[in-house]
């Protein structure tokens, strides 16, 4: 299950212009509509079309519906459902319906053969004693790949003794072997093949023009553990091979995710010092500013000083605790110039002063939150929702979220409220609403200090996400023509937006009444398990 693909069902329609094949795959449905095929269909028809697919192993099925599924592994959405303009004659989907399945064993029949008197052309693989002639048929060959189209055309075809010949000595005959069974049946296996013969392939295929295999094989190895367990092979190869673009994007997703898959490898500290640059520089790399100053002090002792101190413009010194910077770097600090060390220790010793060196974000790996209600996860997301942006690539935080008041700690008064959270500049109030996974909460830029009194503001808002889900997130911002009342301060309220739009009682519930703010559930009173506010100051 190298594709990581599992069909439980498959329901074939009529289409307008072809054939709607829905399945459901691992409980979501998929609609794939296939054009150019005979729109009349029967019990028969689909019944041959399930036998066909139950005769392929999982690799194989996966080369039919890779395209489809691609962009869905990633999909959080229970009921996500995706529409595929899907071109049939791709794989010969043809040849699965009906009487046409015997057509793809006839074809397997015909690359198994060994009699060499039906063949036209010649092809030379591999190099050396590893030399080996392939014999193959050339309209099966330019039907399949543009490139062999191009190679046996007119204009390049080269014959000896009535055989085309062709030679492709930096493919190995294994490699080839597989390709050619692929262009002749439609049929790949990839589960027995180890990384470096399924590398070899990719970039085999890729030569060969071959782009549905490009595609499959990228993702074949997105979906396996291969991205894991051979990190370090990975990120090497699309350091060469960098059109792959699909592996290059995961293998770099995976690492920053799970940094130890690389840092922890047994050939981390050969790891190529551009290499190791890209990585350190991605804002959503999960891993402690003085981990990866561990990590890059063992580098080192592979590499030469200079290189070491070109990584070392990397490091976010000013997102070190001050005791971790004096325990880790200060034994190397001759590597820091003067004015940089001297600058760090200032501001360890006053955090409100200015640092002299870029430190606008915190990266992923140094951001941390003491809270019982959020991650990381949903406090990036309100730190792009008050930004009022929505850079999806960014994982950087420019707020700093620190917690003033947590119900559970500190009781439902508006008098315990108020004496922590006055005088506190711009906070985040987030509630969890009893016997659900909701969280809702709003955005104050303000302060809640004043005494029966609005406050106007255009830029605070209220939200509701689901922590279990959190890419179902529902925002609203203040009315334009209300906001003078956005914020409503009072000695004897707990936190409150507008007029009763959010408002927290001394009973454990919120009062959802949206007035000033656009409705974005239920009007309702909610019970509510706790709630917390954090003070949010920028970064830098």
């Amino acid at each position: 299950e190298a594709c990581g693909l599992l069909v439980y069902q498959i329901k074939v329609t009529q289409g307008d212009n072809g054939i709607d094949f829905i399945v459901t795959y691992k409980e979501k449905l998929i609609l794939i509509q296939c054009k150019n095929i005979e729109t009349s269909i029967s019990v028969q028809t689909v019944q041959s079309f399930e036998s066909a697919i139950s005769r392929f192993s999982s690799d194989s099925l996966g080369i039919i519906f890779v395209k489809i599924i691609k962009d869905f592994y990633e999909s959080d959405d229970d009921n996500y459902i995706e529409l595929v303009d899907y071109k049939a004659d791709s794989f010969n989907i043809n040849s699965l319906l009906g009487e046409n399945v015997s057509i793809i064993n006839d074809l397997d029949s015909l690359y198994q053969s060994k009699d060499n008197s039906s063949y036209d052309t010649i092809i030379t693989v591999d190099i050396g004693s590893n030399k080996q002639q392939i014999f193959a048929h050339s309209n099966i060959l330019r039907a399949r790949s543009t490139y062999f189209q191009n190679a046996l055309s007119k204009n390049w075809a080269k014959k000896e003794n009535q055989f085309f010949v062709l030679s492709q000595p930096y493919i190995s005959a294994l490699i080839f072997n597989i390709i050619l069974k692929y262009l002749y049946c439609g049929m790949i296996e990839l589960n027995d093949l180890d990384i470096d013969t399924i590398l070899k392939l990719l970039v085999a295929v890729d030569e060969l023009s071959i782009e549905e295999l490009i595609d499959f094989i990228q993702d074949c190895l997105i979906s396996s553990d291969f991205l894991e367990t051979h990190s370090y092979k990975i990120l090497n190869f699309i350091d060469t091979k960098s059109m792959f673009t699909k592996l290059k994007k995961s293998i770099f997703k995976t690492i920053c995710k799970k940094p130890k898959v690389l840092f922890d490898h047994d050939e981390f500290i050969n790891l190529k010092k551009d290499l190791l640059k890209l990585v350190i520089q991605h804002d959503d790399l999960d891993m402690k500013e003085n981990e990866i100053w561990k990590y890059l002090i063992k580098w080192s002792k592979n590499h030469s000083e200079e290189s070491l101190l070109e990584l070392i413009n990397y490091i976010r010194f000013y997102q070190f605790i001050p005791n971790e910077f004096m325990n880790e770097v200060w034994n190397h600090k001759n590597l820091l110039s003067e004015d940089l060390l001297k600058d760090i220790v200032h501001y360890f010793i006053d955090l409100k002063q200015e640092p002299k060196y870029d430190t606008s974000f915190i990266i992923w790996g140094n951001f941390t939150i003491k809270s019982d209600l959020i991650k990381r996860e949903i406090a990036l997301i309100l730190t792009k929702l008050i930004d009022k942006t929505k850079d999806d690539a960014s994982k950087g935080f420019k707020y700093k979220f620190t917690s003033l008041y947590n119900s559970y700690s500190d009781g439902w008064t508006p008098q315990s409220f108020h004496s922590k959270c006055n005088n506190q500049g711009p906070t985040i109030v987030i509630t969890k609403i009893k016997n659900t996974t909701l969280l809702m909460g709003g955005y104050n830029p303000l302060d809640w200090n004043g005494n029966s009194q609005y406050k106007k503001t255009a830029d605070s808002f209220l939200f509701i996400i689901d922590y279990k889900k959190i890419s179902n997130c529902f925002t609203t911002y203040i009315k334009l023509d209300h906001i003078d009342q956005a914020i409503y301060c009072d000695n004897d309220c707990n936190p409150t937006f507008g007029e009763y739009d959010f408002f927290i009682s001394q009973q454990k519930s919120l009062k959802y009444l949206p007035k000033f703010y656009n409705k974005i559930v239920n009007n309702c009173t909610y019970s509510l398990d706790s709630y917390e506010v954090f003070q949010i100051s920028k970064i830098g």
